[in-house]
């Protein structure tokens, strides 16, 4: 991630977390890598877009910029994004950041309405 742009949060072995860019009071998105398998040099993304000013661009940011890190500063080879399948917008992003949809994975996930949902899984490759 370029200095000064997105905040880094949380910095584990397996895990980073930032979120977008603004004043401190005012956070429009987070950006997750997770899982992260230096052995099989791949992780998983998840991103957040919340409420205030509309920024449809933030999410594709997050995720764009994750994305670079984890293919240049943890030399993964692969990262897979998951999201709802009735989500349009995560899976736009999904698109726009160069994920190829791979497929659905049933009642994969349970969100906060405590039902379990089914979710697209989306990955991009590090170019050869």
């Amino acid at each position: 991630m370029e200095p000064g742009a997105w905040q880094l949060l949380l910095h584990r072995d397996r895990c980073r977390c930032w979120r977008s860019p603004t004043r401190p009071e005012l956070v429009l998105g987070s950006v997750s890598l997770f899982h992260i398998d230096a052995d099989q040099e791949c992780a998983a993304i998840g991103f957040g877009v919340y409420a205030g000013p509309p920024s449809p661009s933030v999410g594709g940011r997050g995720v764009q910029a994750a994305t670079t890190f984890a293919f240049g500063e943890l030399a993964l080879r692969r990262v897979v994004l998951f999201h709802a399948v009735d989500n349009p917008g995560s899976c736009g992003v999904a698109g726009r950041t160069g994920y190829v949809l791979e497929g659905v994975h049933r009642r994969a996930h349970r969100y906060g309405d405590g039902r379990w949902h089914d979710e697209h899984s989306h990955a991009r490759l590090r170019a050869p």
